[in-house]
């Protein structure tokens, strides 16, 4: 369910579609390449919760890395 919600929030940002469910701050100013860099790095996310939903012993993992990315 998480790597859905990242899979949307990744478009959301690469093609600066402002949904405030999707956006965090969706009311402030923002530049185009910020959403390409947070789009690219979300990707990251959702292979690793891909991974971690398929090998039980990476969840652990994956919830770390979540929380101090």
């Amino acid at each position: 369910m998480n790597g859905i919600y990242f899979v949307c929030m990744a478009v959301a940002h690469f093609f600066s579609l402002k949904y405030p469910i999707l956006f965090i701050y969706y009311n402030v100013p923002f530049y185009a390449y910020q959403d390409k860099i947070i789009s690219f790095a979300v990707v990251a996310y959702v292979a690793l919760f891909f991974e971690a939903s398929r090998k039980i012993e990476l969840r652990s993992t994956a919830i770390k890395l979540f929380v101090l990315g």
